[in-house]
């Protein structure tokens, strides 16, 4: 039994046919049938008998189809004075004996076969088809003449028939279309096709492939396989009106599928639904997002998860100014207990320093603070870079050592072009400690409305970072953020990890530290508003500038490129502030004034 889709093909060639064969009606109605042009009243019987056709093919399936008045010869015989039409009868004044016509001279003969093979040549089917006509009026048992005949009258048809295509193009009717042109090309394979139909038919006949192909995935569930079915069709969407509905299905039963992988330990499997089928849905990315910080997923687990859920927009960063605004309203006063992005520490007074044998050691007091969960990272730079930099540090070398000027327009970070730096959701790198205050002004004076009154968004000093990288809850200091067992590449982003570039951020759940933050230790530098050399007594005094050459701005946690030692809470590291050719990063504390 023959598809409904085969059904409505039919009926879409048999209205092709109607249009094509009201088009020659009305020229017959207008000219008469005496002054029709010669390609009409083939045209006409040409429409007609596919029009027969279908229809008697239509009605063997069962298939009622209306008849339309026009489909039979209702405006009677047509004339037969053309050429092109009709056999041009011989001379009636000069009839043989027998009353037949007389036979063709061998001389007239040759005279209008050249000249009907000489108009084909040329192109000129019109003329070749009244030479073959005249031809076979006198001699109409040759069946070459007759088979040249049929050729010239289709192919000075093939205008039309080509014209009419526009017709069925904008019905989208794309099989009727195709149809006509095989006929087409049979009769004339090097016919040219200046509109592109053929570029269009195969268009659309892909993405009739597609639409097939993902009604036939939500058929069996396969919900990433729908979605890129759906996908694939690109503009061509916009033919089947059910694809919104179709992409919400395969969306939420993709969601669901995902949900159920996370909820059995599947990682891998809910990775797959994920990038595969590229779910945009807030559940499915945001499974994505608790798979990177699940202890009991594997490394390249979590690594993997980070990467995708970094390319669909990662829920744990805030971006957008709302997105920020949310985050600072929302923050917890919970020590440990961290509600999105910010991490509390409580006020209070805590040793700073005497971390080795020897080394000086202070009791500072420290107000309360919210230190962000992760360093900040490449897509929270982004709108900072967009908007500029303004003029930075520069430096060049000379006999009598650097010079420096305050004149260079810098416009993004070091690696900011390179591809394995630059992941929506890895730690923004190459940075100095210019660009980093900077952007912390820059982003307070954002957000002046949402923080507390006095209040900004800046760097954190050694001995606010020391104390969110290190105690926990009883006030207890431990050499790493996550206590005294040594590092692994579980618990810290160290060379040990065997990465070419930061890991996106948060991929080390078990290292987090007591307050909650993550990547403290390992991944990349971050760094800090205090003085190196005042440490540990003036670790918690803000410095608001530094001098160019100043080789005493500190950056803490180390790299991803360093050995274990680094990423210890009490591993300090200094550099100069206008270094940017280098790996650090930072983080942001939200913080009354120092």
């Amino acid at each position: 039994m023959p598809s409904d889709h085969d059904i409505d093909r039919l009926r879409q060639r048999i209205a092709a046919h109607r249009r094509t064969l009201a088009t020659y009606l009305e020229q017959v109605a207008i000219t008469g049938k005496a002054h029709v042009r010669p390609e009409v009243p083939a045209g006409i019987v040409t429409a007609r008998d596919e029009i027969r056709k279908l229809k008697q093919t239509l009605r063997r399936w069962g298939v009622t189809v209306e008849d339309h008045p026009d489909d039979d010869d209702a405006l009677g015989p047509l004339p037969s004075q053309s050429l092109v039409d009709a056999p041009v009868a011989p001379d009636p004044g000069k009839p043989d004996a027998s009353g037949l016509p007389p036979a063709l001279d061998p001389v007239t003969r040759r005279r209008l076969m050249n000249a009907a093979r000489a108009a084909a040549v040329a192109g000129a089917w019109d003329e070749a088809a009244a030479h073959f006509a005249q031809i076979a009026a006198l001699v109409p048992t040759d069946q070459e003449v007759q088979a040249r005949l049929t050729e010239a009258r289709q192919r000075h048809a093939l205008p039309q028939r080509y014209a009419a295509l526009a017709a069925l193009r904008g019905d989208d009717a794309w099989e009727a279309v195709q149809d006509e042109l095989d006929a087409m090309r049979a009769l004339a394979p090097d016919y040219a096709d200046p509109e592109g139909h053929a570029a269009w038919v195969a268009a659309r006949a892909q993405a009739e492939h597609h639409y097939q192909a993902a009604l036939t995935a939500l058929e069996q569930q396969a919900w990433p396989a729908a979605l890129a079915a759906l996908r694939a069709l690109g503009d061509d969407a916009a033919s089947y009106p059910d694809v919104e509905r179709l992409r919400g299905v395969a969306q939420q039963g993709g969601a669901q599928q995902v949900q159920a992988c996370y909820r059995r330990g599947a990682f891998s499997e809910a990775l797959d639904y994920l990038a595969e089928g590229h779910l945009t849905d807030a559940a499915s990315i945001a499974v994505g997002a608790q798979i990177i910080e699940t202890p009991a997923a594997p490394f390249a687990v979590r690594r993997r998860a980070a990467e995708i859920v970094g390319t669909l927009g990662d829920p744990r960063i805030p971006v957008t100014l709302a997105a920020w605004q949310a985050e600072l309203a929302q923050r917890s006063t919970a020590f440990g207990q961290p509600q999105g992005y910010w991490c509390y520490v409580p006020a209070g007074s805590y040793q700073i320093g005497g971390w080795d044998k020897g080394q000086a050691a202070a009791t500072l007091p420290l107000p309360t603070f919210w230190i962000a969960r992760y360093p900040i990272t490449v897509a929270q730079y982004a709108p900072f870079v967009a908007e500029g930099y303004g003029e930075v540090a520069e430096r060049w070398w000379t006999p009598k050592g650097w010079q420096w000027k305050q004149s260079s327009k810098k416009t993004e970070p070091y690696n900011w072009n390179n591809a394995l730096f630059t992941g929506a959701n890895q730690p923004v790198s190459g940075v100095s400690w210019y660009e980093a205050t900077a952007f912390c002004a820059w982003l307070s004076e954002r957000l002046a409305e949402v923080l507390p009154a006095g209040w900004t968004l800046r760097l954190p000093t050694e001995a606010v970072w020391e104390v969110a990288a290190a105690y926990d809850a009883q006030g207890q200091r431990r050499p790493y953020p996550w206590g005294d067992v040594a590092p692994t590449p579980d618990l810290a982003i160290s060379n040990a990890s065997g990465l070419d570039r930061p890991a996106s951020v948060g991929c080390c759940p078990a290292g987090a530290a007591a307050c909650g933050a993550l990547d403290m230790a390992g991944n990349v530098g971050e760094w800090a508003c205090s003085s190196y050399s005042g440490y540990p007594g003036e670790a918690a005094q803000e410095v608001k500038d530094f001098i160019p050459n100043n080789r005493d701005v500190p950056y803490r946690g180390g790299l991803f490129l360093q050995n274990n030692t680094y990423v210890r809470c009490g591993a300090r590291t200094r550099s100069r502030p206008y270094i940017w050719n280098d790996l650090q990063g930072f983080r942001v504390v939200a913080a009354p004034p120092c």
